[in-house]
């Protein structure tokens, strides 16, 4: 139901400071930088008795080069209780969890940042053809309890007006409609009226910039690529974004304000992740592309088949004497090169 104009704003419980961390992907370096920022956040928070909470969207590992560092880093974390904390679960770890389980081959896992993991547990990596036996791999590699950390995390949270979901939520459903796969693997393709009320903050479609949509709010930066790591802070009506960057200068993390923000996006097809599947945007992109050199091909082929059929045919029809018998029975009997060239 699309909000009335009048609508006022979506607002945080009173009293209370939100932080919403995005996808870190293995990037100990900027998860540092996002943990000292909150730490001196809860400590403003607790001067002015206000009550802080960070939500953390996902996709802890895969892809950058520290995933082990930033189980380590999180669990910590918690131990440390600076501030309130939810771990919301992502697509990664939930594909990470269903390997120790033996329900997931990981196959996929591998291609798309599990090497990346399991080489910063130190396995014994298989071999990059058969894939031996992952699952035993991924128990003998990854402690106890770094995968009763993964087991515990959550899959939504709510606060106020706003929901976290490391995906979001599908537009053409109710809350209590989504599905576990919907909130692991939806992929966002434009900011859509949603028949629920929340504003929905989120992970996993990633942007070069931070997104404040009508409905959503995504702050997946992709960082393990770009070296951005998004925080969103949440208090009242008011909002915050802040990215981690490695400063060039001390190579330390820094936090600093995103400058510029995107509307709403919308990028392509509308590829559904919803069944527990890598259907992303950044993974059909080599499969379009291929598709559309492809379609080049034909076209460029089909081009030059239509002027070679028309240089041959020119000097027929240039001839003073030349009838129409003398080409009819030929175009009968043998189809136009071009009209095969299009045809095919």
């Amino acid at each position: 139901m699309e909000p009335a104009e009048d609508a006022p704003p979506p607002a945080a419980p009173p009293g209370s400071v939100i932080y919403a961390i995005g996808d870190i992907h293995g990037r100990r370096d900027l998860l540092a930088g996002a943990l000292a920022a909150l730490r001196q956040a809860a400590q403003a928070a607790a001067a002015s008795d206000r009550r802080l909470t960070a939500v953390f969207l996902g996709d802890y590992i895969d892809r950058g080069p520290a995933s082990r560092g930033v189980i380590e880093d999180l669990i910590a974390f918690e131990a440390e209780a600076a501030c309130e904390t939810i771990f919301l679960r992502g697509n990664h770890e939930q594909v990470l969890l269903d390997v120790a389980r033996g329900t997931d081959p990981g196959h996929g896992w591998l291609k798309h940042g599990g090497f990346a993991t399991l080489e910063s547990y130190g396995a014994a990596l298989p071999p990059r053809g058969p894939r031996g036996d992952l699952q035993a791999v991924v128990r003998a590699a990854a402690p106890a309890s770094h995968l009763n950390f993964l087991n515990r995390t959550k899959l939504m949270a709510r606060f106020g007006d706003y929901l976290f979901a490391h995906a979001g939520l599908r537009p053409d459903r109710l809350i209590q409609e989504q599905s576990p796969a919907d909130l692991l693997w939806f992929r966002y393709y434009d900011d859509e009226t949603p028949l629920h009320s929340a504003t929905v903050v989120h992970g996993h479609s990633p942007n070069p910039l931070p997104i404040l949509g009508r409905h959503r709010i995504a702050i997946d930066t992709r960082a393990y690529a770009t070296g951005a790591l998004t925080l969103l802070r949440l208090e009242g009506t008011r909002k915050a974004f802040e990215r981690v960057v490695i400063a060039r200068e001390t190579l330390k993390p820094t936090l600093e304000p995103w400058t510029e923000l995107d509307s709403a996006y919308r990028t392509g097809p509308r590829v559904r992740g919803t069944q527990g599947r890598w259907e992303t945007d950044e993974l059909e992109a080599p499969a379009r592309r291929s598709r559309g050199l492809i379609a080049a091909a034909v076209i460029v082929l089909a081009a030059a088949a239509a002027v070679i059929a028309f240089l041959s045919a020119a000097p027929v029809a240039q001839r003073p004497n030349a009838v129409a018998s003398e080409s009819a029975p030929r175009s009968a009997a043998e189809p136009d090169p071009a009209g095969r060239s299009r045809d095919g």
